[in-house]
C-alpha cells in the first residue's frame, strides 16, 4: 500500500523539511527531492510548488527488455575493452621476482 500524507517533518535544528518524489531510478526505486522552510506552512507551500514543477506524473523509470540491456552493455564494454588490469595491478609472484632481480643487480631476462 503507498504511502500517504504530505511527508513533512521538523527536524532537530529546528527546520522543517518537506520530502517528495522528484522521479524514478533505473532500477524503479524512488528519487527523492527536499525542501527546507523555518515553518510548516512555508515548506508545504514549497514542496506543493516544486511538485507542480514536475507535473503530475513523476518521470517512470525505463524498461528494457533483455535484449536491449545486453546491446548496451555490449556497446559500453566496446569503450572499455583495453585490458588495463594487469598493467595496474600485477600479479604478486610477477612483483617478488622483480624484487629479487632488483635485489641481485641482474639484468632481467
Amino acid at each position: 500500500m503507498p504511502k500517504r500524507g504530505e511527508n513533512i517533518y521538523k527536524r532537530k535544528d529546528g527546520r522543517w523539511e518537506g520530502r517528495y518524489i522528484r522521479g524514478r531510478s533505473p532500477s524503479g526505486g524512488a528519487v527523492y527531492g527536499y525542501v527546507y522552510a523555518r515553518s510548516y506552512r512555508e515548506c508545504r507551500v514549497k514542496r506543493q510548488k516544486q511538485l507542480e514543477a514536475l507535473g503530475k506524473a513523476p518521470e517512470q523509470a525505463a524498461s528494457l527488455t533483455l535484449a536491449q540491456a545486453a546491446g548496451r552493455f555490449l556497446a559500453d564494454r566496446e569503450y572499455s575493452s583495453i585490458p588495463c588490469w594487469p598493467l595496474l595491478h600485477p600479479h604478486p609472484l610477477q612483483v617478488a621476482k622483480t624484487q629479487r632481480q632488483r635485489r641481485s643487480h641482474k639484468p632481467a631476462q
